[in-house]
């Protein structure tokens, strides 16, 4: 992975076409942006392959940055799987290059039930996390919620990442 020090643009979807020409990052590319009040925050560049994700989605990124809406269901959960939040303005369809945080205080769709502080697990909904671990290999390792989730069926909520990555909740 390359580090971008200048160009990168969190929350920017990017189209294939806009990659070949040289105005999007390249897969797998870090960026770090620092914010007088939030600290530092790290993104890496990922190609999405699930269509129409939105803002705080939970996301699996493979070793090729391809990246899927995590849920137990649909993909099992893997050690080795690198989560991330996806970054967008607008909603990514399959195929958008967009950028993923992985680090640094950022926002992530979280149930109503979910609670600050406590162990995550994805939630009913691809993409989105819970509280309460279903089962040890499924818990989200390396994301804190730093408040409640609120109170609708999903809630776009403050939280810190720090290399999240499925895990098991006793030796993370």
């Amino acid at each position: 992975m390359a580090e971008m020090q200048i160009g990168g643009n969190p929350g920017q979807v990017y189209t294939e076409t806009e990659q070949t020409q040289g105005k999007a990052p390249r897969l797998g590319s870090l960026y770090t942006e620092s914010h007088s009040t939030e600290g530092e925050k790290k993104y890496v560049a990922v190609k999405v392959t699930t269509g129409n994700l939105v803002n705080g989605t939970l996301v699996t990124i493979a070793a090729d940055y391809a990246a899927t809406a995590a849920a137990v269901a649909a993909n099992p959960p893997l050690v080795a799987d690198m989560l991330g939040v996806l970054v967008v303005s607008t909603t990514a369809s399959t195929s958008s290059i967009a950028w993923a945080q992985i680090y640094g205080h950022g926002r992530i769709l979280a149930s109503a039930t979910a609670s600050a502080q406590a162990i995550l697990n994805m939630g009913d909904a691809a993409g989105v996390v819970d509280s309460g671990v279903v089962s040890a290999s499924s818990a989200v390792i390396g994301i804190v919620l730093v408040s409640h989730a609120g109170t609708s069926a999903t809630n776009l909520t403050r939280c810190f990442l720090s290399f999240p990555h499925f895990g098991d909740a006793e030796s993370g």
